[in-house]
């Protein structure tokens, strides 16, 4: 039952990774919290979805991180840490 919004918070997600702008990025980062909120097995997901994000459209081949880039995934990263590290902690109970 909740593959179907996890996958569509995933979807959000590689959605804002594609876009450009700082807001995207944020969206991305936010889509992806979420989805690891309801399916905490899938977090590696989002470090591909984070280094597309860090090589973003402006890093041409090379994947040269833009400032805006610098700025944005470092914390998109930290936020969707702390909520699978919540995650795990509230599960924690449940698993013995």
């Amino acid at each position: 039952m909740s593959d179907v919004p996890a996958a569509a918070f995933w979807a959000l997600a590689v959605y804002g990774a594609l876009g450009t702008s700082t807001r995207s990025a944020a969206l991305a980062g936010l889509a992806a919290s979420i989805a690891i909120l309801i399916r905490p097995n899938l977090a590696p997901v989002a470090a591909v979805i984070a280094a597309r994000s860090a090589a973003g459209s402006s890093g041409g081949a090379y994947g040269i991180v833009s400032p805006r880039t610098s700025r944005v995934v470092p914390r998109s990263v930290a936020t969707t840490a702390q909520r699978i590290w919540h995650v795990w902690r509230l599960t924690a109970s449940t698993r013995g």
